[in-house]
């Protein structure tokens, strides 16, 4: 829950704005999931670019994941490249889920990650980790967050834009094109997560 405090001081808002809107204890979407990527038995010469799971974004607000220190998780930057996220010991890894994202107005954007296949030994080991994905209570309302600009706060975004070639208007639109969502829809967290989850069900019955 500091986590989420933190967020909303850095977006100007009362600190309990967002743990407000996650209570554990009310009818909530929050699941805790052991991961398993079994060991790899190809040979060493066509491990590289193999991928034990796919690129996505997660469907909730934050995702915490607890990994040992086997490695293989990438994340992608703006520009489209991926970027090795090393095992750091005894921390917990946080990843923004595509909620968080159009909450926020694409401040804070979610984060595209794959599990690729480690190159050497590491290849030939089971890989495990724990994953907790964090949704609002049910019933909250997804409105446009009000959020206040300021000088430092608009030179701080200006920078990481330009570093990454996007413009912060486009990279806005983008997260409402994105989602399928109009700028001023209204709906709840419960709704938001039956949405994006409809694709995934209706693809499973046409198989």
């Amino acid at each position: 829950m500091r986590l989420l405090e933190c967020f909303a001081q850095t977006l100007q808002l009362p600190d309990d704005y967002f743990t407000s809107r996650h209570v554990y204890d009310s009818e909530q979407s929050s699941i805790l999931r052991l991961l398993y990527y079994p060991p790899s038995n190809i040979s060493e010469d066509q491990r590289q670019g193999e991928i034990r799971a796919g690129a996505h974004s997660d469907y909730g607000s934050l995702t915490l994941l607890f990994q040992k220190s086997l490695g293989g998780l990438q994340v992608q930057l703006p520009n489209g490249k991926w970027l090795d996220a090393p095992v750091v010991d005894d921390a917990v890894l946080v990843n923004i889920g595509d909620l968080f994202d159009f909450w926020s107005g694409g401040r804070y954007p979610s984060t595209v990650h794959r599990v690729a296949l480690p190159i050497g030994p590491e290849a030939a080991q089971a890989r495990y980790s724990i994953a907790y994905f964090l949704h609002p209570t049910d019933d909250v309302l997804l409105s446009r967050i009000p959020i206040k600009d300021d000088k430092e706060d608009q030179h701080a975004r200006n920078s990481v834009y330009e570093r990454f070639g996007v413009e912060e208007q486009h990279a806005r639109n983008s997260v409402y094109e994105r989602f399928g969502v109009d700028a001023d829809e209204k709906m709840t967290a419960r709704e938001w997560l039956d949405r994006r989850l409809a694709p995934t069900y209706k693809s499973r019955k046409e198989e």
